[in-house]
């Protein structure tokens, strides 16, 4: 009899919206990946590119719009979000997550493939 494998264990870590920021801060020039998703639906996106900057916005400079290359982006009001820090237990990979209140749920990742392979750097 062949043992089960233990399911993948993922870790969820409630954090300050000012320990997020500092962590897109952290990644800044760095290869992201971003995922929307609103789970029990069929809907979603992605984006990827070079974080580029993380700006404030009035009038109060709460609210932030992050910018990836090539001019894409999007904006979060952490009134409107509940933020995680995610830790894959298998890889010890980690990853942002902003769940809005309303439902859908913005992931944001380095994009450790690029590590992996060299991807951006001229090598493969």
């Amino acid at each position: 009899m062949t043992p089960n494998p233990l399911p993948r264990m993922v870790l969820e870590e409630p954090v300050a919206f000012v320990v997020a920021l500092h962590r897109l801060h952290s990644m800044l020039e760095a290869r992201v990946l971003v995922e929307l998703n609103h789970f029990g639906s069929f809907f979603g996106c992605g984006l990827e590119g070079v974080l580029e900057r993380v700006e404030t916005l009035p009038p109060d400079n709460t609210s932030i719009r992050v910018v990836l290359s090539g001019g894409g982006g999007f904006f979060i009001d952490p009134a409107d979000v509940e933020t995680y820090l995610i830790t894959d237990g298998e890889t010890g990979s980690t990853w942002l997550e902003f769940q809005l209140r309303s439902g859908p749920t913005l992931v944001i990742r380095e994009d450790d493939h690029q590590l992996l392979t060299g991807a951006g750097d001229g090598t493969q």
